[in-house]
């Protein structure tokens, strides 16, 4: 079991990646940068990384729902350029395929589409 240092130091160094500042925050008096890197080779301390890691990501990462949601806006949008629309419409039919397929979504899917970054005066 961490103690609440140990955590702490995880904390820290899981948002700045540097053992010696994670370490003086955490609370250590002296000699930052050894504790910090012993610190890091406790498989503990690690495993604690990992799980702040997995929680990061997880936390980040848009949902397959979110994405196709996403690509529902842009596609139903009339706002947004043809270009945008006509390329979202076929990421949304590739997710819904590859779905279709398996029987299930793709939690990561390859997206293959580029956005113009302002509206251009297409004609529909």
């Amino acid at each position: 079991m961490l103690s609440d240092k140990k955590k702490t130091f995880a904390e820290e160094y899981a948002k700045c990646r540097n053992a010696t500042a994670a370490a003086k925050k955490a609370g250590y008096q002296k000699n930052h940068s050894q504790i910090g890197c012993n610190l890091l080779k406790e498989k503990e301390v690690q495993d604690y990384l990992k799980v702040l890691y997995e929680k990061a990501l997880t936390d980040k990462v848009a949902t397959i729902k979110e994405v196709m949601e996403f690509f529902t806006r842009v596609m139903n949008d009339e706002d947004e350029a043809t270009k945008n629309r006509i390329s979202a419409a076929s990421e949304l039919k590739d997710i819904l395929t590859k779905s279709d397929k398996t029987g299930e979504s793709k939690e990561a899917p390859v997206f293959n589409f580029t956005f113009v970054t302002h509206r251009d005066n297409e004609t529909n």
